[in-house]
């Protein structure tokens, strides 16, 4: 047993001398490089988890958003055939939310920082929002949110927006709650908060709004909150600093 161990080491000794040997009078530049293109080998492929996904019919053909939790905004417009990344030059590539506006397709609002809590989560810098179908982005507020896990835009009305903020996960800030603008991002009123507490303890609390514009509620705000409530702010224009009874 010893000396057939003791052989195959010496063959593999040899082999790797000979292998050595023989790479050395391989010159590795450009020119031999040239023909081999870049692959992705492992050990793995991937844009992050998918946080948000928003369509909209433009004539005959459908337009899809996805924005992923670390990958960034992606864009189809052959109803999710191929898809090309169209977010990549902003500071944060961790989208929550995606919203197209009703009144223009080519206007899309997005909200950085993925919303499921994990020790892993990655961080937004506030919400940003394109007119020309995500060629030129600007930003338009909440960049110490960390975390938007909803945007709603009126149904009529393009510059009111309705955005849900998780604020810091593991430290207290203000810049959490619902928010509503009604001049494109250029200012935003809080209308839901309760406390400046980490998001990571009350994470279900903002993430999901949608709006009602039919008579005669006039125009309000329904937050689903922990264990599948409602709750329904009928009046947007004042802020709540206080949670409604059974949000806790």
């Amino acid at each position: 047993m010893f000396n057939h161990v003791r052989i195959f080491w010496i063959a593999f000794s040899v082999v790797a001398a000979a292998l050595a040997a023989s790479a050395q009078d391989v010159a590795l530049d450009s020119d031999t490089l040239s023909g081999l293109p870049i692959r992705a080998i492992g050990p793995a492929a991937m844009g992050g988890r998918i946080a948000d996904i928003a369509a909209v019919h433009e004539g005959q053909r459908l337009t899809i958003y996805v924005g992923s939790a670390s990958g960034g905004v992606w864009k189809s417009v052959d109803g999710g055939t191929t898809f090309k990344p169209i977010f990549d030059k902003q500071p944060s590539l961790s989208i929550g939310a995606v919203a197209i506006d009703p009144s223009n397709p080519q206007t899309v609002w997005v909200g950085t920082g993925e919303s499921w809590v994990r020790n892993s989560v990655s961080v937004g810098t506030g919400i940003y929002r394109t007119r020309d179908g995500g060629e030129n982005w600007e930003a338009v507020g909440l960049p110490d949110s960390e975390h938007i896990s909803r945007i709603i835009v009126h149904p009529k009305d393009s510059n009111t927006v309705y955005a849900c903020a998780l604020g810091h996960l593991w430290n207290s800030n203000t810049e959490r709650g619902v928010f509503k603008t009604t001049d494109g991002g250029k200012t935003w009123n809080k209308l839901l908060y309760r406390t400046t507490a980490p998001a990571a303890r009350r994470w279900r609390w903002t993430r999901k709004i949608r709006v009602c514009s039919t008579p005669p509620c006039g125009t309000y705000v329904v937050s689903r909150i922990t264990f599948g409530r409602e709750v329904r702010a009928a009046d947007c224009s004042r802020a709540r600093t206080r949670a409604p009874r059974g949000m806790s």
